[in-house]
């Protein structure tokens, strides 16, 4: 698989992400406090925009694809594709019970990630700047489902309790 694409939207979304909390911090004269998880979590919204929405020049897909399991195809790049799109929603179900409490009940965070995933499904058919598939939002939706049992994993053993997160 290959994640040099987004991994190149890294360095450009932790600049945007800190410029962001020196504004912040600026605001509220230094005494509001940013825990780190959210810090990553911002710069995950970041990358997953910029990678699923904003990297494809507008009008360039214009297909809707509605067969479940189509994109799994036969060649192992259709399958690295449908595999990226798990991957690409597990820092997702990570961090977002980090972030937010109420996304520590496992329906309310895999039905957020579901809604997230149709928006930007819908998105990409508005402006033609993807493929809007039915697979991509059952991936992403697993992707969410995974990245909440890991972090239920860590939170279990405390590890995602720490004040740092």
């Amino acid at each position: 698989m290959d994640f040099r694409q987004p991994i190149s939207y890294l360095f450009p979304a932790i600049i945007i992400t800190m410029a962001g909390v020196l504004v912040f911090k600026i605001y509220k004269k230094g005494k509001g406090r940013i825990r780190f998880s959210c810090i990553l979590f911002i710069i995950y919204i970041e990358i997953l925009m910029q990678t699923a929405f904003f990297s494809r020049e507008p009008g360039s897909r214009q297909q809707i694809d509605l067969n479940l399991f189509g994109t799994w195809g036969q060649t192992a790049i259709a399958h690295a594709y449908f595999i990226e799109n798990i991957i690409m929603f597990i820092p997702f179900g990570l961090l977002a019970p980090m972030v937010f409490k109420r996304m520590r009940k496992v329906r309310f965070c895999v039905f957020i990630g579901f809604l997230c995933s149709c928006g930007i499904e819908l998105s990409q058919l508005i402006t033609q700047r993807g493929y809007c598939q039915l697979d991509d939002v059952v991936t992403n939706t697993v992707g969410m489902l995974v990245g909440w049992g890991i972090w239920k994993m860590l939170s279990s053993v405390g590890m995602a309790e720490n004040p740092l997160f």
